[in-house]
């Protein structure tokens, strides 16, 4: 394998890592690998998975509330999307960016921003189904229009049952709770008890135990891609005692629950690399 090549697989493992240490909250490693990523893939012209990694990124800056940075690196994602035409990428960076500007109050952009991401879903796609409907419901519900708002949390409600996906289930849940509650009080407890299921349910739970069996995969990974031995002391560091952190994904209450992995936009670049690919059954972590 050359360089080049070496440099590309090790900045796979870079995203990898990254994505896994933000489920974990430790946002400024995951932040110190995924703008290494970046760095990485822009020097070899890999658009492709500049993208991904840049709103990966642009998801940590919005957790850490530097919220100037995630609009340059959402909006760096998304400008690349739509030049080269990665369709199955332009969800996350168009709701990551209503979000936003949800916290920015920028309700009318939210919604617009929420609305793109819908349009541009797959249909076979209902991760990114249950991801966008649920930030443009929460748009909507800020903006006061609680009956479109609620079209929406059942949309992503939807596609999270038809997939499984128990922790968007919980997320969704809990946002119809929060946003909804004065407009439809019966279909908030009923959710809020569904919430509540799912989260003493442990097969739902990206418990630390399941997380660190993928640290271990994915240094693995790096350490054969790079002959290095960084990764391998920074997840020692982690082991050490950075337990029990959740991820506060935008729009969620802090620490509330942790988030499902994104899905990978572009599988069998992962697969041909010999990673699974961020999101996906690893093997490691099997989704709930």
């Amino acid at each position: 394998m050359n360089v080049a090549a070496r440099l590309e697989q090790a900045a796979d493992c870079w995203t990898y890592l990254g994505v896994t240490l933000t489920a974990l909250g430790q946002l400024a490693t995951a932040e110190e690998l995924l703008r290494t990523s970046v760095e990485i893939y822009r020097d070899h012209r890999d658009r492709p998975a500049e993208a991904v990694a840049l709103y990966y990124l642009g998801n940590v800056y919005l957790q850490q509330d530097a919220l100037e940075s995630a609009e340059t690196v959402l909006q760096e994602s998304l400008a690349i999307c739509l030049k080269i035409g990665q369709q199955l990428s332009l969800p996350e960076p168009y709701r990551l960016l209503s979000e936003l500007r949800l916290l920015q109050g920028d309700l009318p952009a939210a919604r617009s921003y929420g609305e793109q991401a819908c349009a541009v879903v797959a249909d076979e796609d209902f991760y990114s189904k249950a991801t966008t409907a649920r930030s443009l419901a929460m748009a909507l519900a800020a903006a006061g229009d609680f009956p479109a708002a609620r079209r929406q949390f059942e949309v992503s409600i939807a596609a999270g049952r038809q997939a499984g996906l128990r922790l968007e289930l919980a997320a969704t849940y809990l946002e119809y709770v929060a946003r909804l509650r004065a407009y439809d009080a019966d279909g908030a407890a009923t959710y809020l008890a569904e919430a509540q299921a799912l989260l003493k349910d442990s097969r739902a739970m990206l418990d630390e135990q399941r997380m660190l069996a993928l640290l271990t995969q994915t240094v693995a990974l790096a350490d054969a891609a790079t002959g290095v031995q960084e990764v391998p002391a920074m997840a020692n560091e982690h082991n050490r005692g950075h337990a029990g952190h959740g991820n506060r994904g935008p729009g969620t209450d802090a620490g509330s629950i942790p988030r499902e992995l994104p899905e990978n936009d572009d599988q069998d670049r992962w697969e041909s690399r010999g990673l699974s690919g961020p999101g996906t059954d690893a093997g490691s972590i099997p989704r709930p």
